[in-house]
């Protein structure tokens, strides 16, 4: 059994896979550097408004990718396996738990402020 894979059509998919990934992340990054450095000016006090609502933002962002990727693994097992109707719940799953989170965060921001 060989380490790499011998298709050159699979490692052409999985790089432009991660380049997608990566500037999703970097989008995510950059909005948020900006806030950072547009308030900065302002006030030290806009500053950590600003701090803490990055942290709970990427707080949602780590746990919905975490687990939809971790679905998307068992997605691409039921693929190999050719269990259709796995998939489909699996893809329930994540719009669930995606949206579940979303709202546990947004109810703990309304009820709990910073």
């Amino acid at each position: 059994m060989s380490l790499f894979v011998r298709e050159k059509g699979f490692y052409k998919s999985f790089f432009w896979l991660t380049l997608v990934i990566g500037m999703q992340n970097l989008i995510s990054v950059g909005v948020n550097l900006s806030d950072n450095v547009m308030l900065g000016g302002y006030s030290e006090s806009a500053l950590s408004g600003v701090a803490l609502a990055n942290q709970i933002q990427f707080l949602l962002h780590m746990l919905v990718l975490g687990v939809c990727e971790g679905l998307v693994i068992m997605s691409s097992r039921f693929w190999g396996a050719k269990d259709l109707g796995s998939i489909k719940k699996s893809g329930k799953h994540r719009h669930a738990h995606g949206h579940f989170s979303q709202y546990c965060v947004m109810g703990n921001r309304v009820l709990f402020p910073a």
